[in-house]
């Protein structure tokens, strides 16, 4: 499965009401730090798919969600599970650091 693309119009229903765990990566299309996680993204979506959407929200296009969570850098993984936050890391990952963040909850 593809990363889904979040905005402010579908991101209740995309993270919020998803009966799986959802991986947001809040990010910026300018910077150096936050092209490597529309990279990774991608291959986690894949990895995982059925038990994790994987979600791409530009906090430009995504500016009051961004806001609601609090999301004042990029790139900003948030986990949701059940409609609430499980995990919030800011900050440039690895894709192995990212599975240690997801792994105990999916």
């Amino acid at each position: 499965m593809a990363t889904i693309t979040l905005t402010d119009q579908n991101f209740d229903e995309n993270v919020l009401r998803a009966n799986v765990p959802v991986l947001v990566c809040f990010n910026a299309n300018w910077g150096p730090a936050n092209d490597f996680p529309t990279k990774i993204m991608p291959e986690i979506a894949e990895e995982k798919e059925g038990r994790l959407i994987v979600g791409i929200a530009d906090i430009e296009q995504s500016s009051v969600v961004a806001l609601r969570y609090g999301v004042n850098g990029t790139p900003t993984f948030v986990l949701f599970k059940d409609g609430k936050i499980t995990e919030h890391s800011r900050g440039a990952k690895s894709k192995s650091a990212i599975l240690n963040l997801i792994n105990p909850h999916i």
